[in-house]
């Protein structure tokens, strides 16, 4: 019905910690028929299967009595969960519909998983060497569960040949061209027989990211193999690399700020603030980060930045002559050490033959002087904006890591 499931990418992550790899996600609707159908599939071909998702009270949460089909496995009704549910509505000074009562009943012979944060529990049943767990579908109830119960039980309950996994985050290089520079390490690396090695690529938003995933027989030939591909992909890749495994390049960013003891204040035309935004998501973000400035029209521009009208009249608001006075006004205003600036054309429309949608002018000010760049992004008028915040925070990251090069 139109909503995304984000529990796949999840449950991935946490699954590869134990040195489990996620197969196959499948997303099947509230159709009895349908779901008995893939229920039984994924029973039949995984050692482990993981349902999210119908562990509710209304009519049409079937998973619970679809499993116990599958299974041939009766539900089995717990009051002590049912006396927790009640509970839980009574702490809340509100009436249970009868409804609620269907959420104590378990598969026979499954453990009870504790929900903290609503009333469905969720489950695991060991089943002739498989495992099967149901989680309710809120995130904010499955995650506490998978963490603080399921894994656990998991890391006692299967012991996989060990598997180290690293992902390396690069931005601003197109993914076929990662590709071409990678194969000639992936064909010297599998010829290889002391460990097995997966490989995969995934570019998203402007960022490619290169993941390689190592099995071996013991702890220490995975650790041993992983150290060597990971020198390599750095001598190949080098700076373009921003970060690893999950991090995100304004955290990158605010790690170098940081240790370099710098502030950054950034003014901003097309992308309306969220470069701002991205860099304060960042928890303690307030450390470093001084001001932003949204001066989206001409007049701003000259009012906060002090961009002359000459300027503007001249060579327009998207132009490397604008940008560079954004930035050195932007510095000026908030005294911060470093001060980034982005004005360009998001689009639909605005563009011309000379200045087409997705140009955008880029300034950076900082100690050693000011510099602009231009680059010409291609897509809609969202994608055109995340590229540039993230271009952004790319070359102010460069730029730290070459400052920090040259001090002695």
């Amino acid at each position: 019905m139109g909503k995304v499931n984000t529990h796949g990418a999840y449950l991935s992550r946490q699954l590869e910690r134990l040195g489990l790899g996620l197969l196959r996600e499948v997303t099947v609707g509230d159709d009895a028929g349908e779901m008995r159908r893939v229920f039984a599939e994924a029973w039949r071909r995984s050692d482990i299967v993981i349902s999210t998702g119908g562990l509710g009270p209304t009519f049409d949460d079937i998973t619970r009595d679809v499993w116990a089909k599958v299974l041939r496995r009766p539900l089995r009704f717990h009051p002590h969960v049912f006396q927790r549910i009640e509970a839980g509505f009574r702490a809340r000074g509100l009436r249970m519909p009868e409804e609620n009562r269907r959420q104590a009943f378990v598969l026979a012979g499954a453990r009870v998983l504790q929900n903290g944060n609503g009333t469905a529990p969720g489950q695991v049943l060991r089943v002739n060497g498989k495992i099967l767990a149901l989680f309710p579908g809120p995130g904010r109830e499955l995650w506490p569960m998978v963490e603080g119960q399921f894994l656990p039980f998991l890391a006692r309950a299967v012991r996989p040949a060990p598997r180290r996994t690293r992902v390396y985050r690069i931005f601003g290089v197109p993914e076929s061209v990662v590709d071409e520079r990678l194969r000639p390490l992936i064909h010297s690396e599998d010829a290889r027989k002391d460990a097995a090695r997966t490989w995969g690529i995934l570019a998203e938003k402007g960022i490619v990211d290169i993941k390689i995933t190592v099995s071996a027989s013991g702890r220490a030939r995975a650790d041993a193999a992983l150290r060597r591909i990971h020198r390599k992909i750095l001598r190949e890749f080098s700076d373009e690399i921003y970060g690893f495994d999950e991090e995100k390049l304004e955290g990158v960013v605010g790690r170098l700020l940081r240790r370099n003891k710098d502030t950054l204040a950034v003014s901003e035309s097309c992308t309306g603030g969220l470069l701002a935004e991205k860099i304060t998501r960042v928890p303690g973000s307030s450390g470093y980060f001084l001001e932003g400035y949204v001066t989206y029209s001409n007049e701003s521009k000259r009012r906060i930045l002090g961009v002359r009208r000459r300027t503007l009249q001249v060579h327009g608001a998207v132009s490397e002559a604008c940008a560079l006075e954004m930035a050195k006004g932007c510095r000026r205003r908030s005294r911060a050490d470093w001060a980034l600036a982005v004005t360009g054309i998001a689009g639909p429309g605005g563009g011309t033959t000379e200045k087409p949608v997705g140009r955008v002018y880029f300034a950076l000010s900082g100690p050693s002087g000011a510099d602009c760049r231009w680059k010409q992004f291609h897509g809609a008028r969202d994608q055109i904006r995340e590229n540039a915040a993230l271009f952004a925070l790319n070359w102010l990251r460069q730029e730290l890591n070459r400052q920090r090069a040259k001090k002695p």
